[in-house]
């Protein structure tokens, strides 16, 4: 099987390609715009699961968005993973395993809320200790500052490419230095300790929202998937239209869905829409 950069450069350039289009829901705070398209190679296709080798249709500022060019996605029909060796960690080089970053959220079908877990490597957690262990980074980054993210897409609803800028106030937490962190300036010497590696927290449904994906790669590998079940949603699909607040998506129809991925996800649509 073909190595993940490999899909990743064939999605990329099959784009003209025919292609085919399915959704699916994803928390929105890391885009603040469901207007977004991403495009996917497929990896792996089995039961009720998929993994896409993922990027964004075409965005130029990758460093504003945390670099998308290595991402893998799995969908299932209650769950989603998402990954990344080289979540993007500005200043510093990179490290075996060290800048990974993971989201794992499960929709179980008798719970109110999602369960989701987040995995960091340690080069991305001694990125807090900078706060309080270099005086370049200290007072900036303890006050909220500008960050703009620079998105350029194919409009799902329009002719030609639209521009979307995001600016937003970074640090966008409050959460309190972590104990670990030492007055240790050599960020080396930095000791992480496996219990910070990874944290739970259970997002709020109108944190969802439908995002498309279009797979230019790999669909051969699509017929080993069920199709997730059979329900249904309420036909709903994204339009490219901009994001409200609510987790709604648009409504209007895709251009092809495969077989394969009809009812992905349905579940996690009406777990969201409950």
């Amino acid at each position: 099987m073909a190595t993940r950069t490999t899909l990743l450069f064939s999605l990329l350039a099959a784009t003209a390609c025919a292609n085919i289009t399915t959704s699916y829901f994803l928390p929105n705070t890391s885009y603040g715009t469901n207007r977004l398209r991403f495009v996917g190679s497929v990896i792996n296709a089995s039961d009720d699961r998929v993994t896409l080798a993922v990027a964004l249709e075409d965005d130029p500022d990758y460093t504003n968005n945390f670099d998308m060019r290595t991402a893998t996605y799995t969908f299932g029909s209650t769950m989603f993973d998402y990954s990344t060796a080289d979540f993007i960690n500005r200043g510093y080089s990179e490290s075996s395993g060290g800048n990974a970053y993971s989201l794992k959220c499960d929709f179980p079908s008798t719970a109110s809320t999602a369960d989701c877990t987040v995995s960091r490597g340690p080069e991305l957690l001694k990125g807090a200790c900078r706060w309080t262990n270099n005086s370049e980074y200290s007072e900036a980054l303890r006050s909220e500052r500008p960050h703009t993210q620079l998105y350029t897409f194919s409009d799902t609803d329009t002719a030609g490419v639209e521009t979307i800028v995001r600016t937003l106030a970074r640090p966008n937490s409050k959460t309190p230095i972590p104990g670990w962190c030492s007055s240790e300036t050599d960020r080396s010497k930095i000791s992480v300790p496996s219990s910070a590696l990874a944290e739970t927290y259970q997002p709020a449904k109108s944190s969802f929202n439908q995002y498309q994906f279009v797979i230019t790669a790999g669909e051969e590998k699509l017929p080993s998937a069920t199709t997730g079940g059979a329900v249904s949603t309420d036909g709903s699909t994204p339009t490219g239209t901009e994001d409200s607040g609510t987790g709604s998506p648009g409504a209007a129809p895709m251009k092809t869905v495969a077989p394969a991925l009809a009812g992905l996800g349905a579940a996690v649509a009406m777990f969201l829409r409950a």
